[in-house]
């Protein structure tokens, strides 16, 4: 057999592996967006895990022969990195929503831009200054207004879905693998 035929018997063997990661990651999605709490609970303990590690490999790092200005920002930086994963770990679910709320500063930044651009630019000018108050609008409430319940419900569809997206995107993939080692001589 030539190297182009084993490669096609590898693919076609690990076209039914795709799919099952796809539909795995479909079902996990669909547990992810309507189970709310325990997806922020996960998402709360894998960001404060994340940041032990960030924040005593940043306390390491200042160790390393630079200038003191670096070592104090690293030491500085470790130990805030440490301090968020306390309140991660401590309160995980509360600490998730966290990212709720970063999203809407994200908004309302995009939005400040899109209307400074809007209002400078000649072409698509209504577009950007419409989509700059939506996004200002979206921001504003996200980050001010929205209810805690609907801080971890968002967070949790956010996730699931995102599951979902990649599940279905994966699946679609696999079933076009299988497509073209189908036609392969030998298949």
């Amino acid at each position: 057999m030539t190297s182009i035929e084993d490669g096609v018997s590898t693919v076609r063997r690990a076209w039914g592996w795709m799919l099952a990661y796809g539909i795995l990651l479909i079902v996990v999605g669909w547990f992810a967006a309507f189970h709310p709490i325990a997806t922020n609970l996960a998402v709360g303990v894998m960001l404060g895990v994340a940041m032990v590690f960030v924040g005593a490999a940043s306390i390491i790092a200042a160790f390393r022969d630079f200038g003191w200005q670096s070592k104090l920002v690293d030491v500085l930086f470790g130990i805030l990195a440490l301090l968020g994963a306390f309140l991660f770990l401590a309160m995980p679910v509360l600490s998730a929503t966290g990212l709720v709320w970063a999203a809407g500063i994200f908004f309302i930044v995009n939005g400040g831009f899109e209307l400074y651009n809007g209002f400078k630019s000649s072409e698509d000018r209504v577009f950007l200054i419409v989509m700059g108050i939506v996004d200002l609008a979206l921001g504003i409430y996200i980050s001010t207004f929205m209810p805690l319940g609907a801080q971890i419900v968002t967070l949790a569809l956010f996730v699931g879905f995102g599951f979902i997206f990649r599940g279905v995107i994966l699946s679609i993939l696999a079933f076009k693998v299988r497509g073209l080692t189908a036609k392969q001589p030998g298949a």
